[in-house]
């Protein structure tokens, strides 16, 4: 048996693919990986379609990216024709929307479709992406909630490596939290909008301190203008880490997840790496109402704050002051243990499904 697994991107940029090739890899079941290197290097993947990055103009950089969309569709159809493999591994929306005509063509019931976030495509093309769903071997997403706009039963392969879940430690995280308290976001950081609305309630409170740790992007360097310009001094900003540094920047500069982000499709849906990450590390989450299937997570397992807007810093510090970390740590504990029993079950389909094809 043989296994192609199909990124939109580099495989860089593609962690849960390695929840996959950890699993062939136990199983000693063959595999290849066919990726799109946008101008970097792509260690791992055995086919690799590659392309300069897109133009500056925002049209013409657009136009570019649909033409390599379809150029990319070619190279996999090509690879995959010639290597006959038993079963696909279609990572994104996109990339099944891409190659719907020839999965449906000569791939049904012949690969697993997983779906890491919401696509905007769902709203023009759902008949084509219900088709997808329904004629695959295996559903998986990355959120429960993701069950809500696909309409289908899905198996849950959450944004972690099922072997960080072995032996929680508890350690350390009973110990009360001094203030002023450490508020972080750490990783990538594009809501900048709503989290100034946050800071302006709590401009300067001696009480807190927000870390912004990751990469400078348009976001940072406006919240950065407006730290700048009205003289906040509770916010510290630092630049990009490498992934061993993660758990070291959690335990020291984080004792509240800032999980703060506007509404939208895809925040409503998604789990972010921050939120594993955090909870592991017995760092409870802050979060708002809009991101839906956070807030539904923290009210199940009592597992961090959830702010109701408009900020109000009265209502923030009455919810610091109020939040049960006893509480947090019985909830921590069942969320882990949920986590990870997901996880096995995504494991368990996935080679139930590989085995399905391998009797056919």
């Amino acid at each position: 048996m043989k296994i192609a697994l199909i990124l939109s991107g580099s495989l860089k940029y593609a962690p849960y693919a390695k929840y996959y090739i950890n699993l062939l890899e136990e199983n000693k079941i063959e595999y290849d990986v066919i990726s799109w290197n946008r101008g970097m290097s792509d260690e791992g993947a055995k086919y690799t379609f590659k392309t300069k990055q897109d133009g500056k103009n925002a049209l013409v950089a657009k136009v570019q990216k649909a033409i390599n969309y379809f150029r990319y569709s070619s190279f996999v159809q090509k690879v995959c024709r010639g290597k006959d493999y038993d079963c696909l591994i279609i990572f994104t929306v996109q990339m099944g929307l891409i190659l719907s005509r020839f999965l449906l063509k000569t791939q049904k019931r012949r690969y697993i479709f997983d779906i890491r976030d919401y696509s905007k495509l769902d709203r023009y093309m759902h008949k084509l992406l219900d088709k997808l769903l329904y004629n695959s071997v295996l559903n998986v997403v990355s959120s429960q909630s993701f069950e809500k706009w696909l309409l289908h039963e899905c198996t849950v392969c959450h944004n972690v490596d099922y072997t960080r879940l072995n032996n929680i430690s508890s350690e350390g995280i009973s110990d009360p939290v001094i203030p002023p308290y450490k508020v972080a976001s750490i990783g990538n950081f594009l809501e900048s909008d709503i989290n100034i609305e946050l800071l302006k309630q709590l401009l300067n409170n001696k009480l807190f301190c927000f870390y912004y740790i990751g990469k400078a992007n348009i976001d940072k360097e406006k919240l950065k203008k407006y730290v700048n310009d009205y003289g906040v001094m509770n916010v510290k900003m630092m630049g990009a880490y490498s992934p061993d540094e993660t758990d070291t920047l959690y335990r020291h500069n984080c004792d509240f997840v800032n999980i703060i982000r506007r509404e939208s499709a895809i925040n409503k849906y998604a789990l972010p790496n921050k939120l594993y990450n955090g909870i592991i590390l017995g760092k409870p989450i802050i979060t708002n109402r809009a991101n839906i299937a956070i807030a539904d997570l923290i009210d199940r397992y009592y597992l961090g704050i959830i702010l109701d807007e408009p900020f109000s810093s009265e209502a923030i510090i009455n919810e610091i002051n109020a939040f049960d970390r006893k509480a947090f740590i019985k909830g921590r504990e069942r969320f882990l243990h949920a986590v990870f029993d997901e996880q096995m079950l995504f494991k368990k389909n996935v080679i139930d499904a590989l085995s399905l094809k391998k009797a056919l």
